[in-house]
C-alpha cells in the first residue's frame, strides 16, 4: 500500500503558464478528515493500493478538465452562486470498476441544486460541466480491487458550507492547489457543522 499526495495549498503568486486541470469541489473540514483517514486505515488495503493522504479528500462536484490559465481569473469570478448549506452525509464504502475505493455520499437536494447552478455558469462560460450521473463520493484509495472493509463502518457526517475550485498539480505526487473558496449563503436554522454519528443516516 502506498500512499498518494499531500494537502492543498494555495496558488503561489506567479504561477507558470499553461492549462491548468481544474475541478469544483468539497472539501470536508479538519475533524471529519481526521474521521475518514482513521476509517481509511482500519480498511485491509491490497498490496498496491494507492491510498488518497487526507489533505486531499473531497467530494467533486464537476471536474473542468484542462483550460487555459488565461481564463482562470474569468472562471474564478464566475462560480459564486446562490446556495444554502446543507448536511453531507456518508452512506457507506463501495468500490467501483477500476479499483476505485470510495465512501459514497447522499445526493441532498441543496447539492444537487448547486451542482446545476454551477453547470449552468460553466456553460456560460463556453465549459463543459460534468454531465454523467451524479454519484457523490469521497475517494479513499485507487488500485485496491479485493480490499476488505472493516464490520463496523461508523456515520458521518459534515454541514457544508464552502465549495471551492482547485488545480491538480503536475506531478500528481504534488499537493492540490486552492484557487478560490466561496461560501454557501442560504437562510433558515443552521446544523452544526460537524457531526460524527454513530450510525450513518
Amino acid at each position: 500500500m502506498r500512499l498518494m499526495s499531500d494537502a492543498v495549498t494555495p496558488v503561489p503568486a506567479g504561477e507558470a503558464s499553461g492549462r491548468p486541470r481544474v475541478f469544483i469541489a468539497l472539501r470536508p473540514p479538519p475533524a471529519v478528515r481526521a474521521a475518514l483517514f482513521r476509517f481509511q486505515r482500519s480498511c485491509d488495503w491490497p498490496k498496491g493500493a494507492a491510498l488518497v493522504v487526507p489533505g486531499k479528500f473531497h467530494v467533486t462536484l464537476h471536474f473542468l478538465g484542462d483550460v487555459p490559465r488565461p481564463r482562470l481569473p474569468e472562471i474564478l469570478s464566475a462560480l459564486q452562486v446562490p446556495c444554502a448549506p446543507f448536511r453531507l452525509a456518508f452512506t457507506g464504502p463501495v468500490l467501483w470498476p477500476g479499483g476505485v475505493a470510495a465512501l459514497g455520499a447522499a445526493a441532498a437536494p441543496e447539492m444537487v441544486a448547486l451542482r446545476e447552478a454551477l453547470a449552468h455558469k460553466l456553460q456560460a462560460l463556453g465549459l463543459c460541466p460534468d454531465v454523467r450521473e451524479f454519484r457523490p463520493h469521497l475517494t479513499l484509495a485507487r488500485h485496491a480491487r479485493g480490499v476488505r472493509w472493516p464490520d463496523a463502518v461508523p456515520g458521518l457526517w459534515w454541514q457544508a458550507e464552502r465549495y471551492g475550485l482547485y488545480e491538480s498539480a503536475h506531478p500528481a505526487s504534488l499537493p492540490y492547489k486552492m484557487l478560490r473558496s466561496y461560501p454557501m449563503r442560504g437562510s433558515g436554522p443552521q446544523e452544526p457543522p460537524i457531526a460524527l454519528l454513530e450510525n450513518a443516516p
